[in-house]
């Protein structure tokens, strides 16, 4: 560990208290910071579970629903009737103690063009079980997305508390007493002088 700059004297004394009354300062407020992000990855970790299973149960019943247009009228109809643009995804974030991540997903499809053809009674609802699996996934993306980066913020801020604890604030408590032994000492020894002078009175 490299040695800290402390200034000589009692400059280096307000220097240190001053660096340990930051580093204390710094631990609460990231003790502060680690629960609320603890907090919030436990909401985002049942989050991700719930839209997974949603993601999931939306997907097979897109399967399903495909598979009966695909019966019911071959694989052609299915062909015709898919819009040739993609879905559009719109995520909206927010900030949380400094971490900023997705919270929501939206999905624009396009609109069915004017060639499009539509044959079959099952290939709306294949269209519409596509699109909501389709939601399904992206809101899930978008909570795992979050749990990913504020578990990385918390990790880092764990980190950082651990090395205030264990490193820093010890370091500056060694090198603060090491040096207000050194400072009363130095004081007793500039007492020496005057103690031993002889009374000028003569006695």
């Amino acid at each position: 560990m490299a040695a800290l700059p402390v200034p000589p004297g009692r400059a280096g004394r307000v220097w240190l208290r001053g660096r340990l009354e930051a580093a204390v300062t710094a631990v609460t407020l990231l003790e502060q910071k680690q629960a609320l992000l603890e907090r919030e990855h436990r909401t985002l970790l049942a989050r991700c579970e719930a839209t997974r299973a949603d993601w999931i149960a939306a997907s097979e019943t897109a399967r399903v629903w495909y598979e009966r247009a695909a019966l019911s009228g071959g694989r052609q109809p299915l062909t015709l009737a898919t819009p040739a643009q993609p879905c559009d995804v719109t995520v909206t974030a927010k900030t949380v103690v400094g971490v900023r991540y997705p919270v929501s997903a939206e999905c624009a499809f396009p609109q069915a063009e004017a060639d499009t053809v539509v044959i079959g009674a099952a290939v709306p609802t294949a269209s519409e079980a596509a699109r909501d699996a389709i939601r399904a996934a992206a809101s899930n993306a978008t909570a795992v997305a979050a749990a990913r980066l504020v578990e990385h913020e918390l990790a880092a801020t764990r980190v950082r508390l651990r090395a205030l604890r264990h490193r820093r604030i010890p370091q500056l408590r060694s090198a603060l007493a090491t040096l207000e032994l050194s400072l009363e000492e130095r004081e007793r020894a500039e007492q020496i002088p005057f103690l031993l002078r002889p009374d000028l009175r003569g006695h």
